[in-house]
């Protein structure tokens, strides 16, 4: 893992731009795919979609992909702030689309920021998929998230005090889920990435993390490619997000874009990291958003016009970190 009194203060530019890409690998992604390249330029870097760990059957038209590039590049950002560097971001900078963003750095302060900052939650950060306590999420707290609001993106909360609500969006999520689950190409791709708690394997997500037990994580992934694990587990997911998830949190963005992805996806990053500062879990859910016209549904719900493209639950929770692997040897496009 990572650690900030590594970074190389007193090595060339190169060196101190690879070291906030350690950061930024550790951003959330589907399937835990890792969808991300980078290639180090003289004065800051390009962030590369790999096609190759896309997932062309639940993501066909690659929005949880650029969502998962918009975290990475967050955690870019943000290490690169607490180092003392400032950064502009061009993003789809050419005609080539696999280039999602170009960052160019410079130096303004000092190194090391003092205090509380973000960048401490990023190798801490994982995904609680699992119950969250009942203790309410103070209102002052839900709030500050709404600082990290970017430009043309509204997010909105429904917890407990709207109880109906939630109940009406946790019936769509659960819905959502089956749906999605009923096509075979959608459980054979997701069939891949289940892993043994065992494997050693650097993408995908190993049983452990997912809270099954060691020996049915080997069995897991043929379970999924067979059955409707979804609709298998209604009542129990159903449950979770009902009577286990005091928050729910929705992302949406005024375009239905490129580039309204990647930036839904550094809006959730902040979330999230954001979220940890508190003592706070969270799970993102990609069906309501990303399957069929659910998402219409949560407009309908929350009465907006803005297209939703992130959905998340939140809560605390006494659960160990469990953290997904990583390819810390992470790819640069060419030379």
């Amino acid at each position: 893992m990572v650690q900030k009194n590594e970074f190389p203060k007193d090595g060339v530019l190169r060196d101190q731009l690879k070291f906030f890409v350690n950061y930024a690998v550790l951003a959330p992604s589907g399937h835990n795919t890792q969808p991300w390249k980078f290639q180090i330029k003289n004065t800051g870097i390009d962030l590369f979609v790999d096609m190759l760990r896309a997932l062309p059957k639940s993501d066909v038209n690659h929005r949880q992909t650029l969502i998962s590039l918009g975290c990475a590049l967050e955690n870019f950002l943000i290490a690169a702030d607490y180092f003392g560097f400032g950064c502009e971001v061009e993003y789809f900078p050419t005609s080539q689309q696999e280039i999602v963003a170009r960052v160019e750095c410079s130096k303004r302060v000092a190194v090391g920021k003092k205090g509380d900052h973000l960048l401490d939650y990023i190798p801490k950060r994982w995904t609680d998929r699992h119950q969250y306590s009942k203790t309410p999420i103070e209102e002052p707290i839900i709030h500050s998230f709404k600082n990290f609001v970017f430009e043309d993106i509204q997010i909105d909360f429904v917890g407990w005090d709207q109880k109906e609500k939630m109940n009406v969006i946790a019936d769509k999520a659960v819905e959502a889920g089956i749906v999605a689950m009923h096509s075979n190409g959608f459980r054979d791709e997701l069939s891949q990435y289940v892993k043994p708690s065992s494997t050693d394997s650097t993408v995908g997500m190993p049983g452990h993390t997912l809270g099954v037990p060691a020996l049915m994580s080997f069995f897991l992934p043929t379970m999924i490619k067979r059955f409707n694990m979804a609709q298998v587990n209604k009542m129990k997911d159903t449950s979770l997000l009902k009577k286990h998830t005091p928050v729910f949190g929705i992302i949406s963005t005024k375009d239905d874009t490129h580039r309204a992805w990647v930036k839904a996806g550094q809006c959730f990053e902040r979330i999230f990291l954001e979220a940890g500062r508190y003592g706070l879990h969270v799970a993102p859910l990609a069906a309501i958003v990303q399957t069929g016209e659910y998402y219409k549904d949560l407009q309908k719900i929350l009465r907006i016009s803005m297209r939703p493209q992130v959905f998340f639950r939140m809560g605390y929770s006494k659960r160990q970190p469990v953290h997904s692997p990583r390819i810390m040897g992470w790819e640069v496009v060419g030379k």
